[in-house]
């Protein structure tokens, strides 16, 4: 009992710097209980932890999470602290060792993590840490007496709270685009009819079992993201306690993946834009030669160049056909011919101007810091474009220019591109719409490129919409996605399945904006190895978002 006053102190120091947490959360009455007898438990602190609220459970890949801090940050702090006592117990000190001890007290008191402190684990919580956390205040004293007013102030800083951060993402239309997923793929599951052998066929209801979508909404006036959705996705209660099966590696749901950014992708899932990419080859062939517009190809359903070993195949047997059927009709000969004409170089220098290639520079996937970025693989893979000096034939030009080989997009890129088409501003995406009070500055591009060709690109994209024969012309159940003022391109794209079982595996995309005639957001839909169309699902799943109550006044602006 005499020693006990002396014994707590040093098993606390002895074990600070390697807390275990037994319990969260734990009841008041408890605390109360433990907190009368400190002495019954040596060894064990209450420790009063700051909670987060994640609201209408946003997905933690973009919010982020938190945790206590980790070995290396403990390592930081007890060898600074070591550091800096060692000075501190010198009598005299040089101006270079006072210099560090001061540089020393700064990092501990205000800076370096502490070993119960959180910080950011991902997403916005990591990526604005240090203006998120704020500053510790401390105060120095000098003691000159036994009394507490026998003391010598040295040295105040005060306390500094962290910024707080407005994101663009808004809880409503990000649960009306879940919501929309999961209808949207039971509508599609109820019209199926798909074709080919059992396996194809039991691939396709398979995957609309379990929808794996990826979808974003660009605000085009101000370059916000309100929806980055993705699906399969988890709450952060789900991350903890089942980690084991997220983080799966034979999962083929991949919930950890962010869709919507597209990174992080095996083979079988690996987001070729299909035909949603061949808005840049007519792009490049406008820029070219206006007469684009009018002039006819051929299309006798297969098509190759002369001296080819393969014969390159359409959906349909067009005949002569002109830029503004080929995109409303979705032909592949048509943009085959027409890729092998413009030449695989010219076609990758648009791509470039119109942001392929490189991330979209949303503020969560950049990474290049002195640490590992935990958000790297949001878009790690993701927007890759085939330089021309790595194009490995002739037929390169022709599958770049389906968007089926050599350039990989994710849905936001995709929205990027429409957007401008739609506007001709090429936005740099937001998804931090102020820090600290200070909106953060819109960023956008404006591609050289001619409006009235623009204009005839968006003609067309309203045709595949309203025209009886546009791949997104649905008169079925009341699902006309021209009920909502959209224009947009259905796509289609064919992945490697070798590790799934050598089954067919096709993504469907729709990508577009709204409305046509005053252009607000630009939105795209991707449906991982969905097995079906673009015009068979993605455009359901936009159907039912755009008639969500949350949706409504998106149209009504």
């Amino acid at each position: 009992d005499d020693a006990r006053g002396l014994r707590r102190p040093l098993v606390k120091a002895v074990h600070q710097e390697r807390s275990y947490v037994i319990a969260r959360g734990v009841d008041f009455e408890i605390v109360d209980l433990i907190a009368r007898e400190p002495g019954a438990w040596p060894g064990l602190e209450i420790v009063e932890n700051p909670g987060r609220a994640y609201p209408g459970s946003i997905d933690p890949r973009l919010l982020g999470m938190v945790r206590m801090a980790d070995a290396e940050a403990v390592a930081d702090y007890v060898e600074a602290r070591q550091e800096y006592q060692e000075l501190t117990r010198l009598l005299i000190r040089s101006p270079e060792q006072e210099r560090r001890r001061q540089e020393l007290k700064v990092q501990l008191w205000q800076v370096l993590v502490r070993p119960n402190e959180t910080r950011g684990r991902n997403g916005v919580e990591w990526a604005l840490e240090d203006q998120l956390r704020g500053k510790r205040g401390y105060i120095e004293v000098l003691l000159s007496g036994e009394s507490a007013e026998g003391h010598e102030e040295l040295e105040f800083a005060p306390p500094e709270n962290g910024f707080d951060a407005r994101l663009s993402l808004d809880v409503a239309l990000m649960q009306a685009a879940g919501a929309a997923i999961e209808a949207g793929y039971l509508d599609a599951a109820r019209r199926a009819r798909p074709r080919g052998d059992l396996k194809h066929r039991g691939a396709v209801l398979d995957g609309l079992q379990r929808p794996r979508v990826g979808m974003a909404l660009l605000d085009l006036r101000t370059g916000a993201t309100p929806v980055l959705a993705s699906l399969p996705s988890f709450t952060v209660e789900e991350f903890r306690t089942e980690w084991a099966e997220l983080s799966a590696a034979d999962n083929a749901d991949r919930p950890l993946r962010h869709r919507a950014l597209g990174g992080g992708f095996t083979n079988y899932q690996t987001p070729y834009p299909g035909s949603t990419f061949k808005l840049v080859v007519a792009a490049e062939a406008l820029a070219t030669d206006p007469d684009w517009w009018t002039r006819e190809l051929e299309c006798q359903n297969v098509w190759g160049p002369v001296n080819a070993s393969r014969r390159m195949s359409c959906e349909g047997w067009h005949g002569k056909i002109s830029m503004q059927r080929a995109i409303e009709e979705s032909c592949n000969v048509y943009f085959y011919k027409l890729g092998s004409l413009l030449g695989y170089e010219a076609i990758y220098r648009r791509a470039l101007q119109l942001g392929f290639g490189a991330p979209t520079g949303i503020e969560l996937g950049q990474g290049g810091g002195p640490e590992r970025d935990p958000n790297e693989n949001l878009e790690k893979g993701a927007n890759s474009l085939r330089r021309p000096g790595e194009a490995r034939g002739s037929l390169d030009a022709l599958h770049l220019a389906i968007g089926q080989a050599n350039v990989v997009a994710s849905p936001l890129q995709m929205a990027r591109l429409f957007g401008w088409v739609a506007t001709g501003r090429l936005w740099t995406p937001r998804l931090v719409l102020e820090a600290g009070g200070v909106p953060t500055t819109p960023r956008w591009t404006n591609p050289d490129f001619p409006a009235a060709q623009r204009e005839l690109l968006k003609r067309a994209l309203r045709g595949v919409v309203e025209s009886p024969q546009g791949t997104a012309y649905d008169d079925l159940d009341g699902m006309q996605l021209g009920d909502f003022r959209v224009a947009g391109k259905t796509g289609t794209a064919q992945v490697s399945s070798s590790d799934r079982g050598g089954s067919t595996l096709v993504h469907a995309w729709f990508v577009g904006y709204f409305p046509h005639d005053d252009p607000r957001y630009a939105v795209a839909v991707l449906c991982e190895n969905a097995g079906l169309h673009g015009g068979e699902v993605a455009t359901l799943v936009l159907h039912r978002f755009l008639s969500s109550e949350a949706a409504a006044r998106l149209l009504e602006q």
